[in-house]
Protein backbone atom coordinates (compact mmCIF):
# COMPACT_ATOMS: atom_id res chain seq x y z
CA UNK A 1 0.00 0.00 0.00
CA UNK A 2 2.78 1.86 0.62
CA UNK A 3 3.81 1.98 -3.08
CA UNK A 4 0.30 2.63 -4.35
CA UNK A 5 -0.13 5.52 -2.22
CA UNK A 6 3.04 6.53 -3.46
CA UNK A 7 2.19 6.31 -7.14
CA UNK A 8 -1.36 7.60 -6.97
CA UNK A 9 -0.13 11.18 -5.00
CA UNK A 10 3.00 11.25 -7.83
CA UNK A 11 0.49 11.23 -10.91
CA UNK A 12 -2.12 13.35 -9.27
CA UNK A 13 -2.22 17.22 -11.16
CA UNK A 14 -3.85 19.88 -10.09
CA UNK A 15 -4.68 22.74 -13.53
CA UNK A 16 -1.34 20.99 -14.60
CA UNK A 17 1.09 20.81 -11.59
CA UNK A 18 1.46 18.20 -9.58
CA UNK A 19 -0.84 17.79 -6.19
CA UNK A 20 1.89 16.62 -4.34
CA UNK A 21 5.29 18.50 -5.19
CA UNK A 22 7.44 15.09 -2.83
CA UNK A 23 5.62 12.66 -4.29
CA UNK A 24 6.14 13.54 -8.09
CA UNK A 25 10.08 14.45 -7.00
CA UNK A 26 10.02 10.81 -5.69
CA UNK A 27 8.63 9.19 -8.50
CA UNK A 28 10.72 11.24 -10.84
CA UNK A 29 14.39 10.50 -8.59
CA UNK A 30 13.28 7.08 -7.67
CA UNK A 31 10.85 5.33 -9.68
CA UNK A 32 11.83 2.11 -8.39
CA UNK A 33 9.89 3.01 -5.24
CA UNK A 34 6.51 2.89 -7.21
CA UNK A 35 4.09 -0.39 -8.22
CA UNK A 36 5.62 -2.18 -11.04
CA UNK A 37 2.36 -3.13 -12.22
CA UNK A 38 0.16 -0.61 -11.27
CA UNK A 39 -3.84 -1.54 -11.31
CA UNK A 40 -6.33 1.31 -12.02
CA UNK A 41 -9.02 0.47 -10.31
CA UNK A 42 -6.64 0.56 -7.20
CA UNK A 43 -4.91 3.84 -8.17
CA UNK A 44 -7.95 5.53 -8.68
CA UNK A 45 -9.29 4.49 -5.18
CA UNK A 46 -6.08 5.48 -3.48
CA UNK A 47 -6.35 9.12 -5.04
CA UNK A 48 -9.95 9.53 -3.99
CA UNK A 49 -8.77 8.27 -0.29
CA UNK A 50 -6.57 11.17 -0.01
CA UNK A 51 -8.72 13.71 -1.45
CA UNK A 52 -11.45 12.47 1.53
CA UNK A 53 -8.64 12.55 4.51
CA UNK A 54 -7.69 15.95 2.86
CA UNK A 55 -11.00 17.56 3.05
CA UNK A 56 -11.52 15.98 6.50
CA UNK A 57 -8.67 17.40 7.80
CA UNK A 58 -9.72 20.83 6.96
CA UNK A 59 -12.67 20.30 8.29
CA UNK A 60 -11.28 19.30 11.23
CA UNK A 61 -8.90 21.97 11.18
CA UNK A 62 -12.42 24.41 11.05
CA UNK A 63 -13.79 22.49 13.99
CA UNK A 64 -10.44 23.11 16.15
CA UNK A 65 -10.68 26.87 15.07
CA UNK A 66 -13.73 27.73 16.50
CA UNK A 67 -13.28 25.81 20.00
CA UNK A 68 -9.90 28.14 20.25
CA UNK A 69 -8.17 24.48 20.14
CA UNK A 70 -4.62 23.89 18.35
CA UNK A 71 -3.77 20.31 16.72
CA UNK A 72 -1.16 17.72 16.48
CA UNK A 73 -1.42 15.42 13.49
CA UNK A 74 -0.19 11.80 14.27
CA UNK A 75 0.19 9.81 11.18
CA UNK A 76 0.72 6.20 12.06
CA UNK A 77 2.10 3.76 9.76
CA UNK A 78 2.58 6.82 7.63
CA UNK A 79 5.04 4.86 4.50
CA UNK A 80 5.94 7.32 1.84
CA UNK A 81 3.19 10.17 2.80
CA UNK A 82 3.85 13.55 1.93
CA UNK A 83 0.84 14.88 3.35
CA UNK A 84 3.00 16.98 5.67
CA UNK A 85 4.35 19.08 2.82
CA UNK A 86 1.32 19.50 0.91
CA UNK A 87 -1.03 20.80 3.71
CA UNK A 88 1.79 22.31 5.94
CA UNK A 89 0.44 25.75 4.30
CA UNK A 90 -3.36 24.83 4.98
CA UNK A 91 -3.28 23.28 8.25
CA UNK A 92 -0.52 25.85 9.96
CA UNK A 93 -2.92 27.73 11.69
CA UNK A 94 -4.09 25.10 13.88
CA UNK A 95 -1.15 22.35 13.34
CA UNK A 96 1.16 23.01 15.58
CA UNK A 97 2.93 19.16 15.79
CA UNK A 98 3.37 16.20 13.03
CA UNK A 99 4.16 13.10 13.93
CA UNK A 100 5.14 10.14 11.39
CA UNK A 101 5.62 6.87 13.02
CA UNK A 102 6.29 4.03 11.45
CA UNK A 103 8.73 0.56 11.54
CA UNK A 104 12.20 1.65 11.48
CA UNK A 105 13.08 0.33 8.48
CA UNK A 106 10.52 2.42 6.84
CA UNK A 107 11.55 5.45 8.86
CA UNK A 108 14.87 5.09 7.79
CA UNK A 109 14.49 4.88 4.49
CA UNK A 110 12.07 7.80 4.17
CA UNK A 111 14.61 10.01 6.57
CA UNK A 112 17.15 9.41 4.18
CA UNK A 113 15.32 10.17 0.80
CA UNK A 114 13.94 13.30 2.21
CA UNK A 115 16.84 14.74 4.24
CA UNK A 116 18.81 14.90 0.30
CA UNK A 117 16.18 16.23 -1.12
CA UNK A 118 14.83 19.81 -2.06
CA UNK A 119 12.78 18.99 0.95
CA UNK A 120 14.83 18.71 3.83
CA UNK A 121 14.38 21.91 5.75
CA UNK A 122 10.66 21.22 5.52
CA UNK A 123 11.02 17.52 6.79
CA UNK A 124 13.99 18.53 9.60
CA UNK A 125 10.60 19.78 11.06
CA UNK A 126 8.75 16.83 11.00
CA UNK A 127 8.76 14.68 14.26
CA UNK A 128 9.35 10.82 13.13
CA UNK A 129 9.11 8.14 15.43
CA UNK A 130 10.37 4.93 14.66
CA UNK A 131 8.83 1.69 16.64
CA UNK A 132 6.94 -1.73 15.90
CA UNK A 133 3.55 -1.86 14.83
CA UNK A 134 2.89 -3.93 18.44
CA UNK A 135 4.15 -0.20 19.71
CA UNK A 136 2.16 2.42 17.97
CA UNK A 137 0.49 4.73 20.08
CA UNK A 138 -0.14 8.30 20.56
CA UNK A 139 1.48 10.16 23.26
CA UNK A 140 -0.53 12.77 25.87
CA UNK A 141 -0.68 16.17 24.64
CA UNK A 142 -1.47 19.69 26.76
CA UNK A 143 -5.21 20.17 27.27
CA UNK A 144 -5.67 22.89 24.55
CA UNK A 145 -3.90 20.35 21.52
CA UNK A 146 -6.23 18.04 19.76
CA UNK A 147 -4.69 14.99 18.51
CA UNK A 148 -5.84 13.69 15.26
CA UNK A 149 -4.63 10.59 14.20
CA UNK A 150 -4.55 8.86 10.75
CA UNK A 151 -4.66 5.43 10.59
CA UNK A 152 -5.12 4.74 6.61
CA UNK A 153 -4.05 1.66 4.58
CA UNK A 154 -3.44 -0.13 8.06
CA UNK A 155 -5.33 -3.03 7.23
CA UNK A 156 -3.04 -4.06 4.37
CA UNK A 157 -0.30 -4.05 7.47
CA UNK A 158 -2.08 -5.45 10.67
CA UNK A 159 -4.67 -7.67 11.37
CA UNK A 160 -8.53 -6.65 11.59
CA UNK A 161 -7.98 -7.02 15.63
CA UNK A 162 -4.41 -5.71 15.56
CA UNK A 163 -6.25 -1.98 14.25
CA UNK A 164 -8.77 -2.62 17.35
CA UNK A 165 -6.50 -3.27 19.81
CA UNK A 166 -4.71 0.13 18.71
CA UNK A 167 -7.64 2.13 18.94
CA UNK A 168 -7.73 0.62 22.42
CA UNK A 169 -4.25 2.22 23.32
CA UNK A 170 -4.96 5.64 21.82
CA UNK A 171 -8.49 5.72 23.77
CA UNK A 172 -6.51 4.76 26.71
CA UNK A 173 -3.38 7.44 26.17
CA UNK A 174 -5.11 10.18 24.44
CA UNK A 175 -8.95 9.79 25.22
CA UNK A 176 -9.62 13.53 23.57
CA UNK A 177 -8.10 12.46 20.32
CA UNK A 178 -10.02 12.08 16.73
CA UNK A 179 -8.65 9.13 14.87
CA UNK A 180 -9.32 9.01 10.52
CA UNK A 181 -9.60 5.09 9.98
CA UNK A 182 -9.31 4.20 6.72
CA UNK A 183 -11.51 0.70 5.68
CA UNK A 184 -10.80 1.19 1.64
CA UNK A 185 -12.10 -2.20 0.60
CA UNK A 186 -13.47 -3.47 3.36
CA UNK A 187 -16.83 -5.50 1.94
CA UNK A 188 -18.85 -8.30 2.71
CA UNK A 189 -19.08 -9.80 6.72
CA UNK A 190 -15.67 -7.96 7.42
CA UNK A 191 -17.79 -4.87 7.28
CA UNK A 192 -20.11 -6.04 10.28
CA UNK A 193 -16.60 -5.80 12.42
CA UNK A 194 -16.73 -1.86 12.06
CA UNK A 195 -20.59 -1.20 12.11
CA UNK A 196 -20.96 1.73 14.23
CA UNK A 197 -22.35 -0.38 16.98
CA UNK A 198 -19.15 -2.46 16.71
CA UNK A 199 -17.30 0.33 17.29
CA UNK A 200 -19.35 2.23 20.60
CA UNK A 201 -18.33 -1.23 22.23
CA UNK A 202 -15.16 -0.27 21.54
CA UNK A 203 -15.50 2.82 23.24
CA UNK A 204 -15.98 5.05 19.95
CA UNK A 205 -18.15 7.55 18.65
CA UNK A 206 -18.53 7.63 14.68
CA UNK A 207 -18.35 11.36 13.81
CA UNK A 208 -18.67 11.19 10.17
CA UNK A 209 -18.87 8.06 7.91
CA UNK A 210 -17.93 8.87 3.79
CA UNK A 211 -18.19 6.07 1.70
CA UNK A 212 -17.65 5.95 -2.42
CA UNK A 213 -19.20 3.27 -3.43
CA UNK A 214 -17.41 0.43 -6.70
CA UNK A 215 -17.34 1.58 -10.05
CA UNK A 216 -17.04 -1.02 -12.69
CA UNK A 217 -14.82 0.60 -15.75
CA UNK A 218 -16.73 2.82 -17.99
CA UNK A 219 -16.36 2.29 -22.17
CA UNK A 220 -17.62 4.05 -25.05
CA UNK A 221 -19.16 2.50 -27.75
CA UNK A 222 -16.40 1.21 -29.78
CA UNK A 223 -14.91 -0.96 -26.50
CA UNK A 224 -11.82 1.67 -25.35
CA UNK A 225 -11.57 2.10 -22.04
CA UNK A 226 -12.96 5.46 -21.29
CA UNK A 227 -12.60 5.73 -17.15
CA UNK A 228 -11.02 3.19 -14.88
CA UNK A 229 -13.31 1.39 -12.11
CA UNK A 230 -12.70 1.85 -8.22
CA UNK A 231 -12.58 -0.33 -5.39
CA UNK A 232 -15.05 0.68 -2.77
CA UNK A 233 -13.10 3.81 -0.67
CA UNK A 234 -14.81 4.10 3.03
CA UNK A 235 -13.10 6.41 5.68
CA UNK A 236 -14.11 6.64 9.25
CA UNK A 237 -13.76 9.74 12.12
CA UNK A 238 -14.06 8.52 15.37
CA UNK A 239 -13.96 10.35 18.55
CA UNK A 240 -13.69 8.27 21.98
CA UNK A 241 -17.24 8.19 23.94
Amino acid sequence: MVRWSLAAEASAVDRGEPRCAVAAWIGRTRPALLPHDPVPERLCAVRARADLVDEILLRLRDAARRQHLNQSIWSIGCGLDARWQRLAWPLAPVVTRWVELDEPHVIAAKDALLSGSPFAREWAEIEDIAMIPQGWDVLPEPDDVQPVVLLLGLLHRVPAQGLRTLLARIRRTAPRAVVVLDLTGVQGRARAGWSARRLAQLGWQVLEDDELAPRDILYDRFGDEVCAGMVPVRLLVLRAC
